[in-house]
Formats: structure tokens, C-alpha cells, sequence
């Protein structure tokens, strides 16, 4: 009988890569819609400007508004007018995700 031998050795290449790529790509995504979002972040204090970052765990990335009143500048209160800023900035960059993500399939290959 006859054996066959598969070498998965390409194809773990492959998913190391794009692992890595896919983790590049997140960060870079968050990265700008933190710099749009703090763009559009409207300034009194520079406090909620200043609290908007992105933060990375184990090849995640999230944006992070730290400032206490950052949702009721974000969706406006009773008293005050909504002043988007984080929203805005997400469809922004969501226009421009695919070319982020695109990386990941090419370069994986590699």
C-alpha cells in the first residue's frame, strides 16, 4: 500500500501570517478612527479629546473614550445637544477598511 505524505507546512505559514496581518490591520483601523474621532471631538477642557486612544490585548484593538462624559457629549442628554464625535469617525473609516483587510489575504501568502 502506498502512503501519502501532505506537508501542511505552507498552509501554517499561511495562517501565521495572516494572523499577524489581521491583528496590523485591527490596530490600524482603530488607530484612525481614533484620530478622526479626537478631530472631531469638541474641546472645552481637551479632557475627552485627550481620552480617546486605542487600546491592544492579545491582537485585538478597541477605541476607548476615558473621559466620564464622553457618551453624553457622544449621544447629547435632556439638556444638551448630541455632539458626534466617535460615530462620524467610525463610518469615516469603514469606507476605507477593505484596503486593511485586503493585506491580510495577500500578504499571507507570502
Amino acid at each position: 500500500m502506498n502512503k501519502v505524505k501532505i506537508s501542511t507546512r505552507v498552509l501554517d505559514r499561511i495562517l501565521d501570517n495572516s494572523k499577524k496581518n489581521a491583528d496590523d490591520a485591527n490596530k490600524k483601523v482603530a488607530d484612525e478612527i481614533v484620530e478622526i474621532a479626537k478631530n472631531n471631538a469638541p474641546v472645552v477642557s481637551g479632557e475627552l479629546k485627550n481620552s480617546i486612544e486605542t487600546v491592544s490585548d492579545n491582537g485585538k484593538s478597541y477605541v476607548v473614550v476615558g473621559a466620564d462624559h464622553g457618551g453624553f457629549v457622544e449621544f447629547g442628554t435632556s439638556k444638551m445637544a448630541a455632539q458626534p464625535y466617535l460615530a462620524p469617525a467610525v463610518r469615516e473609516v469603514r469606507r476605507r477598511m477593505a484596503k486593511h483587510y485586503k493585506k491580510v489575504v495577500t500578504d499571507g501568502i507570502k
